[in-house]
């Protein structure tokens, strides 16, 4: 293995313990990733109870469960949250990325105007003032002005972003996923029969000679109106909501 890659993997108390499950396993099994250092909030290990019943007293108790038949590639290295005086506490430890999953927007809020209180904080903190890569993973819905404010907040320090909600459809079940696919398909029958009907009540009984925006309406009008016509030729829109991965527990997901 060349260059191997080494990676901050942090878990704050929000929901989506799933995700970040799928992911510490991904991480663990690539053979890119020499180094991953793991932090999980103490509310984050409650959180994993309540959603998966991972019942761990420590990060490496959580780690030991959640990596049960991965066959590891690299290093694990566990450190408490509190630890401010752990190596990803400082802005000389390099990596390659930091990923926060699930971000929950207090841990952001927190970034975002620099308030540190844990290793967590501190981590972020450092990755960018040191310019390297930082993820967060945000598992909220809906979203208030202060929560966008947050994430804008975040990005132009140089953070990428990632809401997570519409995935967690997949992740809930196969029976939650068909019922969001059905509503999209209905919401979008429904849409093209209301316009087929102004149609036929306002229309004049001939096919319309649609023409292009004028430049004298600038930018936006053209651009919007030729996505309407592509929103309803190209039917891939609302698929988004179809499973896209194995389900872990067939037996219960699947009808």
């Amino acid at each position: 293995m060349t260059n191997p890659r080494r990676i901050v993997l942090a878990l704050s108390g929000a929901s989506g313990s799933i995700f970040a499950r799928q992911l510490l396993r991904r991480l663990a099994e690539a053979e890119s990733v020499g180094e991953l250092h793991l932090v999980v909030s103490d509310t984050a290990r409650r959180v994993a109870h309540e959603e998966l019943g991972t019942k761990a007293a420590t990060v490496a108790a959580l780690a030991e469960q959640w990596l049960e038949g991965v066959d590891r590639t690299g290093s694990l290295i566990t450190h408490p949250v509190r630890d401010v005086g752990a190596p990803p506490a400082s802005g000389s430890f390099l990596h390659d990325g930091m990923v926060i999953c699930p971000c929950s927007t207090a841990t952001a809020a927190a970034i975002a105007h620099g308030l540190t209180s844990n290793l967590i904080h501190r981590a972020a903190e450092c990755s960018l003032k040191e310019r390297r890569r930082l993820v967060l993973m945000v598992r909220e819905s809906p979203l208030s002005l202060v929560h966008l404010e947050t994430f804008s907040a975040v990005t132009r320090a140089g953070a990428t972003v990632i809401v997570t909600s519409l995935a967690l459809v997949h992740a809930i079940g196969l029976h939650t996923s068909r019922r969001a696919q059905n509503f999209l398909v209905i919401a979008k029958g429904a849409l093209i029969l209301g316009f087929v009907a102004l149609g036929l009540y306002f229309g004049e009984n001939r096919w319309p000679a649609w023409q292009p925006a004028s430049r004298e309406h600038g930018v936006t009008l053209p651009f919007v109106t030729s996505l309407l016509f592509v929103a309803y030729a190209f039917s891939g829109w609302n698929a988004a909501a179809y499973a896209s991965e194995e389900f872990e527990a067939p037996r219960r997901d699947v009808p």
